[in-house]
């Protein structure tokens, strides 16, 4: 009975407070002259991360790009093979050819 009391309370939260929020990305003090402040370990780490995981996703992008267009050219040459193919079929002979030129 606890546990499910537990879950309730639990429910709509994020899983850890520590992880999110100002407190954590923002600095921890500040120069009244308005000069940089570096960088913790912990936000340096979470960066870094942050880049890794931009780069990351700008190559699989690129990647889908890349399969989208070239779907998309294999498609058209499909569709270029098969009009060839039907242009280069006999062509019908007769009156109804003669008349209509």
């Amino acid at each position: 009975m606890k546990n499910l009391l537990y879950n309730d309370y639990r429910k709509g939260l994020v899983k850890n407070p520590h992880h999110v929020g100002p407190i954590i990305t923002s600095p921890d003090y500040s120069f009244k002259d308005s000069r940089p402040i570096p960088y913790g370990v912990g936000q340096l780490r979470r960066i870094q991360k942050h880049q890794k995981y931009v780069k990351q996703v700008v190559q699989l992008v690129g990647e889908i790009d890349r399969a989208v267009e070239r779907h998309a050219m294999l498609m058209k040459e499909k569709e270029d093979e098969k009009q060839k193919i039907l242009d280069s079929k006999l062509k019908p002979k007769g009156q109804k050819l003669i008349t209509s030129t």
